[in-house]
């Protein structure tokens, strides 16, 4: 199980860099992107926690940065919105759908670089649906606190804590 799950990952990853590059235009590289403006993105995400012991999924969204007279202490802040789509495992026969819409509070410590650090908070709502009981079909909830390190401005790449749908997750975003 944890070598299919590897070479799902793996996977996922590899799609998502793949059709950025190709479709959206990787070498642009967004360097106009300030603030009043924004940019959507994709990613893939994997996670352990609450509902299911392991999951992996994709993500996708807009990201919108709030404009220069809302900004404080030369940091860059924002929201974002998103659906995803998550492949839940269990150690048992419970392996789910997990299906998800959510906002976040983003803070961008240095966004003068091009590799910036940053943070974000929010929460999400979605449903839970296991493939063993088709009459299983849970409405849930998600909330997050989290770190990310964007490079170029372009790869984004996150670690979060939550409550609800993962404990513990990692995220790799691809803005455009």
């Amino acid at each position: 199980m944890r070598k299919s799950l590897l070479h799902l990952c793996v996977f996922l990853i590899s799609a998502n860099i793949v059709c950025g590059s190709f479709v959206f235009g990787a070498n642009k590289k967004n360097s106009g992107l300030g603030y009043g403006s924004g940019n959507a993105f994709v990613g893939a995400e994997v996670g352990v926690g609450t509902w299911n012991s392991i999951s992996v999924g994709v993500i996708a969204g807009y990201q919108h940065y709030f404009k220069s007279s809302w900004q404080f202490a030369n940091m860059r802040h924002g929201v974002r919105g998103y659906g995803a789509l998550g492949w839940g495992l269990s150690w048992g026969s419970a392996n789910s759908l997990l299906i998800r819409v959510g906002a976040d509070w983003t803070i961008d410590f240095n966004p003068q670089s091009k590799n910036v650090w940053g943070a974000f908070a929010g929460l999400s709502l979605g449903s839970y649906g296991v493939f063993s009981n088709p009459s299983i079909f849970l409405l849930g909830w998600g909330a997050n606190i989290g770190g990310s390190f964007e490079i170029n401005r372009t790869h984004r790449f996150e670690i979060l804590l939550g409550g609800g749908y993962h404990f513990l997750s990692a995220r790799y975003l691809f803005k455009f």
